[in-house]
């Protein structure tokens, strides 16, 4: 008796360093685009230190038919992440900006976060991929285009 609640012991050890070590998978969805027109480019970031400034990684996938684009990341860790996104409406690879360094590209972040007089914190943007697996994006404009 003692010897089999050893063993079960160890085993549900062994299931919880498993669960601790998997890696986690995120579906996101972006929308807001023009249908079939340009692409979306995402930047994901794992710390407030890198937040904005050093991505872990940046996708690119093509607007479809219904003005959305679907990334999936996988390999993701149990931690706290954030992602922006910005719509490549002029194909040049890169958030264009005007006066005082203002995206004139639509963009959309984490949590659908907005900061106020600039871009979100991490804290505002962040999830954590066991807790959110599927993530919906909406793209606006931080000005109003005329």
């Amino acid at each position: 008796m003692k010897r089999q609640l050893i063993s079960l012991v160890g085993l549900l050890a062994l299931s919880f360093n498993s669960v601790g070590e998997e890696d986690f998978s995120v579906n996101i969805t972006v929308s807001g685009a023009s249908p079939n027109q340009g692409s979306a480019i995402l930047s994901l970031f794992e710390s407030s230190s890198d937040h904005l400034r050093k991505p872990l990684m940046s996708l690119r996938q093509e607007v479809d038919e219904n003005g959305k684009v679907q990334f999936q990341l996988s390999g993701m860790e149990n931690h706290f992440y954030s992602v922006s996104v910005f719509y490549d409406k002029d194909g040049n690879g890169q958030l264009s900006t005007g006066f005082a360094g203002v995206p004139i590209e639509p963009i959309g972040f984490s949590n659908n976060a907005k900061g106020q007089s600039g871009p979100p914190s991490f804290n505002q943007a962040k999830f954590n991929p066991v807790l959110s697996r599927d993530l919906e994006i909406k793209l606006s404009s931080v000005l109003s285009e005329t």
